[in-house]
């Protein structure tokens, strides 16, 4: 195998993987490569038999946790070095260009046919970075809000803990119904104080104290509103006695 690519890397950069194949051998791996439109790149780890397929670049708009991300004794192949050298050819390899991105090439003798494997590159979800980029059918992929940001499900309209989207079999993305809402900063109010500690998320109600020397007969309510601010609620400021009139 070593004999096709002289200068095979150690070491390669985790590119943006749409898809891992498993259990599989160099030549295969190399081969669904020149299958998939959408495949740039393959990096092969040989001790575990594992085939990482890769785009050059992350989509526009989509960041990603993972993706400066190195992989060690690893072979590391681009489309470009693959073509060209005398690994066997068939039909598909010939004509995967006319597949769109989300498919691979399949061929009986001399016919071609395009069969989608793949969603397209995954929606933009505003504050959030994709711990992967594997779009095969089926999988699911995790979001991860960034610091400062929570998941909030608008259909539920609740906040939750995880943040996924799917790839159905028809090569589209589950709906989303999930975004990153800007959570409050502790809050300034004259006079009071909480203590509640953060993370204060989109809904939280914080039910303030007033400090020493101060008072109200209904101390303030405040809530975290939609757009990552605290809003008054309920209740009365918190004063001194002399503006209370108190004696």
């Amino acid at each position: 195998m070593n004999g096709f690519f002289p200068n095979l890397s150690t070491n390669c950069s985790l590119l943006a993987t749409f898809d891992v194949l498993i259990g599989v051998t160099l030549i295969h791996c190399i081969d669904e490569c020149l299958r998939r439109r959408q495949c740039d790149r393959v990096a092969y780890q040989r001790a575990f038999q594992t085939c990482s397929l890769q785009t050059a670049t992350p989509p526009l708009g989509l960041e990603f946790d993972d993706f400066s991300s190195t992989l060690g004794n690893c072979i590391g192949i681009t489309k470009e070095e693959i073509v060209g050298t005398s690994v066997p050819y068939d039909v598909c390899e010939k004509h995967s260009f006319t597949c769109s991105l989300g498919d691979r090439c399949t061929s009986t003798e001399s016919v071609h046919f395009c069969q989608t494997v793949s969603c397209l590159y995954p929606p933009v979800v505003q504050n959030a970075k994709y711990s992967t980029l594997w779009t095969a059918i089926g999988r699911t992929m995790k979001l991860n809000c960034k610091d400062g940001y929570t998941p909030f499900n608008f259909q539920t309209m609740a906040n939750q803990r995880d943040l996924f989207v799917t790839c159905n079999q028809d090569g589209t993305w589950s709906d989303q119904v999930v975004v990153c809402r800007k959570d409050c900063e502790s809050p300034l109010v004259p006079n009071s104080f909480t203590t509640d500690t953060p993370p204060f998320v989109y809904t939280t109600e914080l039910h303030m104290f007033c400090l020493p020397g101060f008072r109200s007969p209904n101390p303030p309510v405040i809530g975290c509103d939609v757009a990552g601010e605290w809003g008054h609620v309920s209740g009365d400021p918190c004063s001194s006695p002399e503006v209370n009139g108190d004696d």
